[in-house]
């Protein structure tokens, strides 16, 4: 062994200047090519396709297409590479592909619902567990948790390079390095390492304190994340409604319902964060105080011309607010609510189960107080909204005679409760026919309630008109609808 060691050391020492050529030879070349490549990347490097891919992954996320907005970040971050030394294209590409790859990992879980429980890592843990006592059933959980950590990994490694751009070219207090810091918290949040979370929220915290006003909307946002991450570490604590916990999330709640109220962006963040803050305010004994803000959040909405436009986000508020009422045993006031907030989803021309949902609400309370002058009214109301919307003759006049003739049959006034339901029924048989599917089981629900109450005659006639058309029934797309009963 030492002979052959010494033969290759002679060996070697006799070439060595061969060898040395060779190598000086093979790193010029290296260094020609990275030159070439660099001037190749300087000469095609495009801005105008940077802006181009950038404004075509905006439009994706925008479209809720979050696969293809990565695809057009991820060019963009190829294009923003170009550019050569650290430019500030490539930290805001990597930002935006990150989240992106952050909100396909919850798109994935969509079906499951494991990250509302657990982290990624748990998934990944409990889902390679379950291979060994059921392969088939778990096997694809495991592919699918994998996935989900991979994407996370990528994220934190976009949103790395990202900080590391803006603090070399801004500085390390600079605004700009609240939104990577803020998706880094999230992404460490999601895979499992909770204990990185904290920091980078308090960062981005103090960041949006020195360089924004105190009643910007973004700081606002930092706000709620740093309450919703008090509210995952304290889980067991919210759901028993622990005081000391509704105590700790207080303040960061009041602060941004403030800001948000002040500057309303969306009715959706609104309703959250009164939403979250009333439950707050519900668990520490103060339930009048929990009324005054949802008063106070429909005033700021009321006061933008572009958010108190009908939709479903503010029937949502009113709802919201009628329930509150409710709690507080002031009818009036709650039926006032829910009825504004079912002619508010029915002037938005929802979905009949969006806009059963606040029906219902109002139907509650009249059922509870039998006030069938005021259900009567409010029965007109949308009779004539719905007629105008949809045509009086439609599946949505149809479910509504339906819904109240139920309501009235409640109520104890059967003859009323039947004519509405017979004439739901009619409007069915004159829209699609007698024979189609639909009608067949509003005549077994109107039989049955006519066998309840002793009219024998009339259950039988519409026992065999269900009969005699067995096995002849008609589909439509209306079969496919939100449905006649519920």
């Amino acid at each position: 062994m030492r002979n052959r060691l010494s033969r290759l050391t002679h060996w070697l020492w006799q070439h060595r200047l061969p060898l040395l050529r060779l190598c000086a030879g093979a790193l010029l070349l290296w260094l020609v090519y990275l030159g070439g490549l660099t001037l190749y990347n300087r000469l095609t490097a495009s801005p105008a396709k940077w802006r181009a891919e950038m404004a075509a992954g905006q439009l994706a996320f925008s479209q809720h297409k979050h696969a293809d907005a990565l695809i057009h970040y991820l060019a963009a971050a190829y294009e923003a590479r170009k550019f050569g030394t650290p430019d500030f294209r490539l930290a805001e590409s990597l930002t935006q592909s990150a989240r992106c790859q952050i909100l396909l990992v919850y798109d994935a879980d969509k079906e499951q619902g494991y990250l509302y429980f657990g982290s990624v890592d748990q998934y990944v843990a409990s889902s390679a567990r379950g291979c060994f006592t059921d392969p088939q059933s778990y096997f694809f959980r495991f592919q699918t948790a994998l996935r989900m950590r991979h994407r996370l990994l990528d994220a934190l490694h976009d949103l790395a390079q990202s900080v590391a751009i803006i603090e070399r070219l801004k500085g390390k207090d600079n605004l700009l390095l609240a939104e990577p810091l803020e998706y880094q918290a999230e992404a460490y949040e999601t895979l499992g390492e909770a204990k990185k979370v904290m920091p980078l929220l308090q960062r981005a915290h103090l960041i949006k304190q020195r360089q924004l006003p105190t009643d910007d909307p973004r700081f606002a946002d930092n706000l709620i994340l740093l309450a919703n991450y008090i509210s995952d570490e304290h889980r067991g604590d919210r759901e028993r409604n622990d005081f000391n916990y509704c105590r700790s999330i207080l303040p960061l709640e009041q602060q941004a319902y403030g800001i948000l109220t002040k500057h309303p962006r969306n009715i959706r963040e609104v309703w959250t964060i009164t939403n979250e803050l009333v439950k707050c305010y519900e668990n520490l004994g103060d339930k009048t105080q929990a009324v005054s803000l949802w008063e106070k959040s429909i005033a700021s909405i009321e006061q933008d011309p572009q958010l108190c436009r009908p939709s479903s986000n503010l029937a949502w508020v009113y709802d919201s607010l009628g329930s509150q009422y409710e709690k507080m045993n002031d009818t009036d006031k709650a039926l006032g609510a829910y009825r504004h907030g079912a002619l508010i989803c029915e002037q938005c021309s929802k979905t009949d189960w969006e806009n059963r949902r606040a029906f219902r609400s109002f139907e509650r309370i009249c059922e509870q107080t039998h006030n069938t002058a005021e259900m009567e009214r409010l029965f007109q109301e949308i009779h004539a909204i719905r007629a105008t919307l949809h045509g009086p003759k439609s599946d949505s006049i149809s479910n509504l005679y339906w819904e109240v003739g139920v309501f009235y049959d409640g109520q104890g006034d059967h003859q009323k409760g039947f004519a509405y339901m017979n004439r739901a029924l009619a409007l069915a048989e004159q829209m699609h026919g007698k024979n189609w599917a639909g009608t067949s089981g509003m005549r077994t629900l109107l039989s049955n309630t006519y066998r309840k109450y002793g009219k024998i005659a009339e259950a039988e006639k519409l026992e065999a008109q269900n009969k005699a058309f067995e096995g002849h029934w008609t589909f439509t797309p209306a079969d496919k609808s939100d449905g006649q009963l519920r």
